[in-house]
């Protein structure tokens, strides 16, 4: 219950009318009460009960800086400003600023907190602040997006306390403030992704959800900057914890190529696409798009298949939370927009020929992209991006540009094409069935996915032996590389 510092109900306009409006939001004399009250060094003061969890917002409009700290609201258990349960909580602007500091008092420091807000708020413009401390942590949303997060050491002290507006003790914010709200709550507000389009910040919105066995999550994303940090962008945790990601999507350090993790039932932290094949532009829009079926995971980037993954074991889906983005990283320095996540059955389909030859560095998985072609059909014959319909010496094959066998011998990069792409016998087990007659590097005999109609399928090819002993670990190693990294150089 507020005890005010009142008799009776003052007169309209004076300082304590507007006082009570801002603490109180009430309706005096027929009119409902909007106005805010001006901070001042006298300020005022009422008595009241802290909750254990509390939810404590108000609309600030800042008129000036103040070159020191300066209170905008104290809530006091002990009528001091910096007793042991002197801030439960106190709010002021850092010095020189309009951020935000908010202090709370606990069992082992009565000075724990938010050292600054992120954001300054706007000179002669209304802010709606929020704090929300829910168990050890604190959490501060500036106009309903979050803005800093803390975990203190200990258990919060809350209970009977004086409010002051401002208080007594520094010189009051160059600011006004109106309706004023302390309230009782149970968790944290949950922020609708739905809501976030514009710049990324940590935590800026989370939501329950559920992540579907097989789906497709796509987003439109504006890199601006390239930092040296690992980037989060969007994650979907089961747990609640940083290393839960199902999925998580982030930009590398140094770069804007996208990294995609999955959670899986072995492996909960980094199985997915090691890095996309190509870097986001900057200042301009991409569509991103992540299909994931069964235990492989696709990247569409302006609705081009770019990097392809797979997991070995069966991903997680269920119940999550979404962070847009995640707490726990650096976020990226990138606008996000129209997010949508959606149960599907199967993958995209697409036409094989538009596989993008430079994922996969010279090795050729995939029978279709070496399809027999007839420069009858023009240039390029469909064979696809980067590719070029060119009689070979055994026929007329899609070639990447600029392709000169002369050179490169009667295939692509380590084999011939006849012997790279040599169906075989997976059970013999044997280097031999794949041999070449020319210098190239060796082949071993290994089962990887093909794409036939859109869908994957396994089938059994000639890849390269390199120093690997056997095809099995052959066979890991290139799908390791291909599928996490886009690269089979070395394998």
């Amino acid at each position: 219950m507020i005890q005010l510092p009142f008799s009776k109900i003052p007169s309209k306009g004076s300082n304590a009318y507007n006082f009570l409006c801002a603490v109180a939001g009430l309706q005096l004399l027929g009119t409902a009460m909007a106005q805010s009250m001006v901070l001042s060094q006298q300020g005022q003061k009422y008595t009241t009960i802290v909750p254990q969890n509390f939810s404590l917002s108000f609309d600030l409009t800042p008129t000036g800086i103040v070159s020191s700290s300066s209170s905008i609201i104290h809530y006091s258990g002990d009528g001091s400003n910096s007793g042991p349960s002197g801030r439960i909580p106190a709010i002021w602007f850092a010095p020189g600023t309009t951020k935000l500091l908010v202090r709370v008092a606990t069992s082992n420091d009565a000075n724990e907190g938010i050292t600054s807000s992120v954001r300054s708020l706007p000179l002669k413009a209304k802010t709606s602040v929020r704090v929300e401390a829910v168990g050890k942590e604190v959490r501060l949303f500036l106009n309903n997006t979050l803005d800093s997060r803390v975990s203190v050491s200990a258990d919060r002290l809350y209970g009977k306390a004086t409010a002051y507006v401002s208080d007594p003790w520094v010189t009051p914010a160059k600011a006004s403030i109106a309706s004023i709200n302390l309230s009782s709550i149970n968790s944290f507000t949950s922020v609708p992704v739905s809501d976030v389009n514009g710049p990324l910040t940590s935590g800026a919105a989370f939501e329950k959800t559920t992540v579907p066995q097989n789906f497709s999550l796509s987003f439109d994303l504006t890199p601006t900057e390239i930092i040296g940090s690992h980037q989060s962008i969007i994650q979907y945790s089961g747990d609640g914890s940083r290393f839960s990601r199902m999925p998580a999507i982030f930009f590398l350090p140094w770069t804007t190529q996208l990294q995609v993790f999955v959670a899986t039932s072995n492996d909960n932290t980094n199985l997915g696409i090691y890095s996309s094949k190509n870097a986001l532009p900057l200042n301009a829009k991409t569509s991103v798009r992540i299909e994931a079926v069964g235990r492989d995971v696709l990247l569409f980037l302006n609705n081009s298949l770019d990097s392809v993954g797979t997991v070995f074991a069966d991903r997680l889906s269920g119940a999550a939370t979404v962070y847009v983005s995640s707490p726990w990283e650096t976020p990226a320095v990138a606008s996000i927009f129209s997010i949508n996540l959606s149960s599907i059955n199967s993958f995209t389909t697409f036409s094989t020929s538009a596989f993008n030859l430079n994922l996969i560095d010279g090795l050729i998985i995939y029978n279709s992209i070496y399809d027999d072609c007839s420069v009858a059909f023009g240039a390029d014959a469909g064979c696809g991006t980067n590719l070029q319909c060119k009689k070979l010496s055994i026929g007329y094959r899609c070639v990447p540009n600029g392709y000169n066998e002369a050179i490169m011998g009667s295939g692509v990069g380590v084999a011939g094409i006849s012997a790279l792409n040599q169906t075989c016998g997976i059970s013999t087990l044997n280097k031999n069935v794949c041999s070449v007659t020319s210098s190239a590097e060796p082949l071993g005999c290994t089962a990887v996915p093909a794409y036939v109609n859109g869908l994957i399928s396994t089938k059994s090819i000639c890849l390269p032996w390199s120093s690997y002993n056997s095809p099995k670990l052959a066979k890991r190693a290139v799908r390791a590389a291909y599928y996490s990294f886009g690269n089979t150089k070395g394998i």
